[in-house]
């Protein structure tokens, strides 16, 4: 197949292999769409995973002085970084929420993600009435996925249905 395969291409025109290329692409264009379109174990879940251990380590430096930062402290990070990892992480999900499909919002809620969202702007809004500047903006971008959750009646049911989480 090889060799009359290098034939073919070699006869064929310009145009011709313009189009062939042309539905490649849009056959590439449709599996990464499909491929967005679900929640998945090795990006997404990943994000929630990283995003719970930077609000831990975030948290435990910022209520005990100094912490152990958990995981993230084997990668480097102070309680300043842990902190900055968490608002960047949340900034990169607010991003997801913002362009996901419903099935994307479907799989996050299942994958207990308001969950996670609640927790992290609960424990902020519970230590301190009058936040620090990085719990408000922790706090702040919580709330930001949380609407961008609500913004049609499936993520809307799934927020009222939380609760308090």
């Amino acid at each position: 197949p090889g060799e009359a395969q290098a034939k073919l291409i070699a006869t064929m025109s310009v145009s011709k292999k313009r189009q062939m290329i042309e539905m490649h692409a849009e056959v590439l264009a449709d599996e990464t769409a499909s491929q967005k379109s679900r929640f998945t174990a090795e990006h997404d879940i990943a994000l929630l995973r990283r995003l719970a251990e930077a609000n831990e380590a975030c948290r435990e430096g910022g209520s005990g002085g100094v912490g152990t930062l958990g995981a993230l402290s084997s990668k480097g990070f102070s309680w300043a970084g842990a902190c900055r990892e968490l608002l960047s992480l949340l900034e990169e999900l607010h991003t997801r929420l913002a362009t996901a499909n419903r099935e994307w919002q479907s799989g996050f809620v299942s994958h207990d993600g308001l969950r996670l969202l609640s927790k992290i702007a609960r424990e902020r809004l519970a230590k301190d009435p009058f936040l620090q500047r990085v719990d408000g903006r922790v706090v702040s971008e919580c709330l930001r996925c949380l609407t961008r959750v609500a913004n049609n009646a499936d993520g809307l049911r799934a927020v009222a249905a939380c609760g308090g989480c």
